[in-house]
């Protein structure tokens, strides 16, 4: 992977967003899109993430989507992060709604979002979603 210029465990998202094809963020890889940013074991960014005006924010939510994976399992994170999220996005888009749901608000803080903020309830909501999920 050196010899490439690949860094697995590379931390900076500016690198990360500067890619064309493939890269890492924090062992996760990274393969870039021309659709919808989404996470499943890697990270799928879309190319057009890279010019907003959050796009390392972009970066940092789709890991900590990676870190719900690795702490749920896929059957959990599927059936509760992955379907739920897919479903909102699809009938209501990308609008203020779509980010304070629960389970996009824990990617936020497991991936240490910066320009969203949550309020204290919501972010109660998200954990406790999150919790009875790991418990199912």
């Amino acid at each position: 992977m050196k010899l490439i210029g690949w860094n697995p465990f590379n931390s900076n998202e500016a690198l990360t967003m500067d890619s064309t094809k493939v890269s890492f963020y924090k062992g996760v890889p990274v393969f870039r899109t021309n659709s919808r940013s989404g996470s499943f074991y890697a990270i799928f960014m879309d190319r057009e993430d890279s010019f907003g005006p959050y796009a390392e924010d972009d970066l940092r939510h789709e890991y900590g989507h990676s870190i719900q994976l690795m702490k749920l399992g896929p059957v959990k994170y599927g059936f509760g992060i992955g379907v739920p999220s897919w479903l909102e996005f699809t009938f209501h888009g990308p609008n203020d709604m779509y980010t304070e749901q629960p389970w996009e608000i824990t990617a936020d803080i497991f991936g240490g979002v910066e320009s969203r903020y949550h309020i204290t309830s919501d972010i109660s909501k998200a954990y406790w979603y999150f919790s009875i999920l790991g418990m199912l």
